[in-house]
């Protein structure tokens, strides 16, 4: 699995986490969280190899299927960029009115908990 597939199911399981089985979960966060190869999450967990890897699969295609039912984890990417985007033009406007702005903004962000890139 490539750095984007863990980007991807790590996005997709602070969205949509709490959905799943509590043995999904477990088995998903020491896949992706903590790295874990299939070997040492079957010794952790009592399964089988096999097991996790069915696991691994069931959750993740019910994390897509959230994901495409509800589409929170693109929303929260859409509004992400457009706060960069109003930021940006931002500077563009006269002090008086960018500070304000640029506020209101920076609250947004926060509220949405996005890390602020500078």
């Amino acid at each position: 699995m490539d750095i984007n597939e863990y980007i991807t199911l790590s996005n997709l399981l602070d969205a949509y986490g709490a959905l799943l089985t509590q043995r999904q979960l477990s088995i998903m966060e020491q896949y992706v969280f903590e790295d874990c190869s299939l070997f040492e999450i079957a010794e952790r967990e009592g399964i089988t190899r096999q097991g996790v890897r069915d696991a691994i699969c069931t959750a993740t295609n019910r994390l897509k299927a959230f994901e495409d039912t509800l589409h929170l984890v693109k929303k929260a990417s859409d509004t992400r960029n457009a706060l960069k985007e109003l930021m940006h033009h931002c500077v563009a406007l006269p002090a008086e009115y960018r500070e304000g702005i640029e506020a209101q903004l920076k609250e947004l962000n926060r509220l949405w908990k996005f890390a602020e890139e500078e």
